[in-house]
């Protein structure tokens, strides 16, 4: 049984759903028909219409949970707008080896040396990654033996020589032997049949006081 399905989703078998399903509608019809009416505060109402006591407390009112989480967004963000600003302040009144506020002309040459330096760096890497591969490759022993090969090969040259002695005889029921007799057979029916031919032929020749030969059998 799916333990994800709820209600009567989780009777497999469709006729019980369905009387399930049913009972369960005629069950909530009948609920409704005992509604006898809708208005506030009546003597003869089944259906209570009157405003919640909940409804006059004040922190449902206030909503102080909201406000609460409304001002944490603008502390927030007040923080990250002073610590933005405290950086671009910082950014304009400093210079470094990288950055000028006249130009970028020397940030502009180091970030050409970082990236030199950082492409040698990389290079170096992949250096020493593809000369430890080589290095396993050379070192890696085989999982073959070649004297193990030669000598299964040498089995099987002997197996294939004791097979060539006797010749194949496919069974009974394979397709070769199922063709050939249905081939015997069909030669058969035809030479029983122009047999037939001849002999009726011969007959006809001496009945009619002729001389004609009959046909050759096929």
């Amino acid at each position: 049984m799916n333990r994800e399905l709820i209600g009567t989703d989780r009777i497999a078998n469709k006729s019980i759903r369905t009387r399930e399903i049913a009972r369960v509608q005629n069950m909530h019809k009948a609920r409704l028909a005992k509604i006898t009416g809708r208005k506030a505060n009546a003597r003869d109402s089944t259906l209570d219409m009157a405003r919640p006591h909940t409804s006059t407390m004040k922190h449902v009112h206030q909503r102080l949970k909201t406000r609460a989480l409304k001002e944490e967004r603008q502390n927030a963000i007040h923080h990250e707008n002073q610590d933005l600003l405290k950086k671009m302040a910082r950014i304009a009144t400093s210079t470094s080896d990288t950055y000028t506020a006249g130009g970028r002309k020397d940030g502009a040459l180091n970030m050409q040396i970082l990236n030199s330096m950082g492409r040698k760096i990389r290079l170096e890497k992949i250096s020493k990654e593809n000369k430890k591969f080589l290095e396993r490759l050379v070192n890696t022993k085989s999982y073959f033996s070649q004297a193990e090969w030669d000598a299964t090969r040498e089995e099987e040259e002997v197996l294939l020589a004791r097979l060539r002695k006797f010749e194949y005889e496919p069974p009974e029921d394979s397709l070769a032997a199922t063709a050939e007799s249905g081939l015997k057979e069909l030669k058969a029916n035809i030479r029983q049949r122009s047999d037939d031919i001849e002999k009726r032929l011969v007959a006809q020749s001496e009945d009619a006081g002729g001389s004609e030969p009959g046909l050759r059998p096929l």
